[in-house]
């Protein structure tokens, strides 16, 4: 479960599998909320199966830019370029080092400028540096941190052969991908349902080229199990997960 916050304080926006119903409830104090490990709607109006403390949105906003949201963990963008990371964190998904949770943002090692754009899984974060570099941290089990290997992480490392050259990211519940300066489209990390879009369903520890869009496109983003890409033609391409069937490569839609 993945969503992204519209910089108000009244609504945050959570989006599970397809199908599943999209939650907007109010904002919560992040003292008082907590997460249940019981069946149906709680804290925040996600299922209760997550772990630990939700991570909640914080009334005091000052100083912080746009904020991403993980299943259990949000990070948000400072004025200096910096990223700032709160809520759970058993895998290392704020990125500070540790594995405490945190009830109040804070920094993420390394990170303190130079990033441009920031992307949240259901347990791994990534962020775009101002060369056009792609770093991620956390949960690595899928690969999803593009370092060739399965480890977490708990501070951010670089994702193999995107140093430079990029321009957007987007991060699914267990995949990540790049838009790079070519128009072309990368993945990495999870794909039995084809959302790396390599014609094929093998998980992938670095990146790689997503089938048919070596170039053309100007904006990506991800869902839990399925990605999609904007053309430069106004069209849609998307590829994973589908309720009815699965698409290893990329299909148009209009």
């Amino acid at each position: 479960m993945t969503g992204s916050y519209d910089g108000s304080v009244d609504k945050l926006f959570l989006t599970g599998r397809p199908g599943a119903l999209t939650f907007r409830p109010p904002l919560r104090d992040c003292n008082a909320t907590r997460l249940r490990r019981a069946t149906g709607i709680a804290a925040l109006g996600v299922a209760g199966w997550l772990p630990g403390t939700l991570a909640c949105a914080q009334t005091d906003l000052t100083g912080l830019g746009k904020i991403v949201v993980g299943t259990a963990h949000k990070c948000a963008l400072t004025a200096p370029g910096g990223v700032k990371c709160w809520g759970y964190n058993y895998y290392g998904q704020l990125g500070d080092n540790t594995t405490t949770q945190r009830l109040t943002p804070v920094d993420v090692s390394g990170l303190s400028n130079g990033v441009t754009a920031i992307a949240a899984g259901n347990s791994h974060t990534c962020a775009l540096t101002v060369a056009g570099g792609v770093k991620c941290w956390g949960y690595n089990f899928y690969g999803q941190l593009g370092d060739n290997t399965v480890i977490q992480r708990l501070t951010a490392v670089d994702v193999l052969g995107l140093t430079s050259g990029v321009t957007a990211i987007a991060a699914g519940i267990y995949h990540s991908c790049a838009l790079n300066t070519a128009g072309g489209v990368k993945c990495w990390g999870y794909n039995s349902d084809g959302e790396l879009g390599d014609t094929t369903t093998t998980q992938r520890l670095t990146p790689v080229d997503v089938a048919g869009l070596a170039s053309g496109v100007i904006s990506i983003t991800a869902g839990e199990l399925h990605t999609c890409a904007q053309t430069t033609a106004r069209g849609v391409k998307c590829w994973g997960y589908d309720s009815a069937k699965w698409e290893a490569t990329p299909l148009l839609r209009d």
